[in-house]
């Protein structure tokens, strides 16, 4: 086998052990429960996948909303108000007005994300206008993930986040409320991406130096 071939081999293996695995759902979660946002952050038992190399805080929401009040607090949804107070993303982000995703791989483990995804409704007088964010690419108008934060199965891109080792926080900002009483409500959620143990720098640079070791012996043999 020429060196070159053996070279080959050993860069083939060196990817093998500090590269990332295929994206998969790494949290899944139908909000369950009576009166979730009562809760900040909340963090179901019932209907919640999670990887295991995953802690999770939950889905809360900042300090411009508020929970959902009286018979409009509602089960099996994640219902906040209070939006009328912002007219655009620049006002929704001073204001603090958002709901968080927050979660942070466990310790030796980096996380490579993919996508977000989750279902979300209102009614008449409700915010009509939405930014999504996240600590990773940071909170300021310009560094939107998406501009979309109601529907059903709203899918956001974050394949261009950096890969961390530390927490991550997903933010749905929104405005443009009519009336602060009307309700925004989430009623499932998922991230997807992959979790990988974080090499240790020695791991590859033995494996750099094996593979050295190896292509010069066969050279001196020859």
């Amino acid at each position: 086998m020429s060196g070159l071939r053996w070279l080959s081999i050993c860069f083939l293996m060196g990817a093998l052990i500090c590269s990332r695995v295929q994206a998969d759902i790494i949290w899944i979660e139908s909000i369950s429960g009576t009166a979730p946002s009562n809760t900040n952050p909340f963090n179901s038992s019932i209907g919640v996948t999670v990887d295991s190399n995953l802690s999770v805080i939950g889905i809360g929401y900042g300090a411009g909303l508020s929970a959902a009040a009286g018979p409009n607090q509602g089960n099996d949804e994640y219902r906040v108000k209070g939006f009328n107070d912002a007219s655009n993303l620049t006002t929704a982000l001073a204001a603090n007005n958002y709901v968080r995703f927050t979660f942070s791989p466990t310790a030796g483990y980096e996380v490579d994300l993919e996508s977000f995804s989750f279902s979300a409704t209102s009614s008449t007088g409700g915010p009509s206008g939405f930014g999504v964010y996240s600590n990773l690419s940071g909170f300021s108008v310009g560094n939107e993930l998406s501009t979309t934060g109601i529907g059903t199965n709203v899918f956001v891109d974050l394949s261009s986040l950096a890969n961390t080792s530390s927490q991550v926080e997903l933010r749905i900002y929104g405005f443009g409320a009519s009336n602060g009483n009307v309700n925004y409500n989430v009623q499932n959620f998922s991230v997807s991406g992959s979790l990988t143990a974080v090499p240790e720098p020695t791991s590859c640079l033995l494996l750099g130096l094996g593979c050295i070791g190896i292509f010069r012996r066969r050279r001196s043999s020859r």
